[in-house]
């Protein structure tokens, strides 16, 4: 068997920048559910929360799979990194 894989991004992946409100519960399930969609599992492989002085450090991250026929199989892993992660007003 040959062991190959094709990347659809580059190695490093894709990179985005957010800086503001949002809903961290919201995101979190949407990722989950844009996973399960597709049949991708998810697994959770990674999901930790620091608290530092200027707020949260939050690291997430996700894999999936699903095997498309006996020679292919889809593969996705998501990293989510946060930093300085604070509630606003009464959330």
């Amino acid at each position: 068997m040959i062991d190959k894989n094709h990347y659809l991004t580059s190695r490093v992946g894709i990179l985005i920048k957010y800086e503001g409100i949002f809903d961290f519960a919201k995101l979190r399930d949407e990722i989950a559910g844009w996973f399960r969609s597709r049949q991708l599992g998810p697994t959770i492989k990674e999901y930790t929360i620091k608290e530092k002085q200027h707020g949260k450090e939050v690291e997430i991250t996700y894999n999936g799979a699903r095997k498309v026929d006996n020679y292919a199989k889809f593969h996705i892993d998501v990293k989510i990194e946060m930093w300085e992660m604070k509630r606003e007003g009464n959330l």
